[in-house]
């Protein structure tokens, strides 16, 4: 189905989002692939939300998959966080709906990339996942069956919980058997999990493995720490995560200590100067 077709039915079924949310009457997809790259975009009550990607690769420069990204504006076209999409909503149902909003809009943008230069020409796309978030207040609003009305949006696109990876944060996650009970429920139904910003100091791998995670990611703050004292927790912290099966997806080394990028399996963020992203593709970086 041509994506025109599936954007349309998309925006005539909205509540298949979330039933009950408001914001299905204030929400809408637009689509003019005569735009290029930013042929995708949304509308959420008086916000305008541009997604664009990020490219997820190996250490040789392979892409292997893409980090859904969005830059949010409001009406005066002034730069708004994502957090503020969540911070005045208080129903359950429209926690839900936004968050399902945002990761069909990624998908579609994704779709419409595959499709499009410079990225319709890289081979081995069968290979590439598109990471994408699952905002905490979206595990704790959905009671039960995880994932499984994201499945079905994924099915009208043509794709699948293997092609999607879901990304937790471990601060909401660690502590609390809902959620828990979520990402069980993610794995089962075939999404692939990375949990993010992971402790160094208490990463909780044993609960990591019995929750079905693939990919973990540390803890930012810690990670960057100028602290000669402290770098023997990272090299540990990457060993502990292989030997327990787990693959490490990092940002970027902490200063001081690039070649730890060497032990990583992933790379998600290039310096500034370098950041991949559909619209700045470096010149036929081979697949991967």
């Amino acid at each position: 189905m041509p994506l025109t077709s599936v954007v349309a039915y998309f925006n005539r079924h909205l509540e298949s989002f979330s039933p009950a949310s408001r914001l299905r009457h204030e929400a809408g997809i637009h689509y003019d692939p005569q735009q290029g790259e930013r042929a995708l975009s949304a509308h959420l009550d008086h916000l305008v939300l541009v997604p664009d990607l990020r490219a997820i690769t190996t250490l040789a420069g392979n892409i292997i998959g893409w980090e859904g990204a969005l830059s949010i504006h409001d009406r005066h076209a002034r730069p708004v966080r994502r957090e503020a999409l969540y911070r005045h909503v208080r129903d359950d149902e429209d926690i839900v709906f936004i968050d399902r909003f945002l990761r069909v809009l990624h998908a579609l943008h994704y779709l419409h990339c595959l499709a499009t230069p410079p990225l319709d020409v890289v081979p081995d796309q069968a290979r590439w996942q598109l990471m994408l978030d699952v905002h905490w207040r979206h595990l704790r609003a959905v009671h039960e069956a995880h994932g499984e009305v994201f499945e079905a949006l994924l099915q009208r696109l043509g794709l699948s919980t293997g092609q999607v990876v879901l990304r937790l944060q471990a601060s909401t996650l660690i502590d609390d058997a809902h959620a828990h009970a979520a990402a069980r429920s993610f794995a089962a139904r075939g999404y692939t999990l990375l949990v993010d910003h992971l402790s160094i100091e208490a990463p909780c791998w044993a609960l990591m493995n019995a929750l079905g995670v693939h990919w973990v990611s540390p803890e930012v703050n810690a990670w960057r720490t100028r602290e000669p004292a402290r770098w023997v927790h990272h090299d540990q912290w990457i060993s502990e995560a292989h030997r327990h099966g787990l693959k490490v997806l990092l940002r970027r080394a902490p200063e001081g200590r690039e070649g730890l990028i060497t032990r990583a399996d992933a790379l998600l963020e290039a310096p500034p100067e370098e950041t991949l992203t559909a619209t700045a593709l470096p010149g036929q970086a081979p697949g991967g």
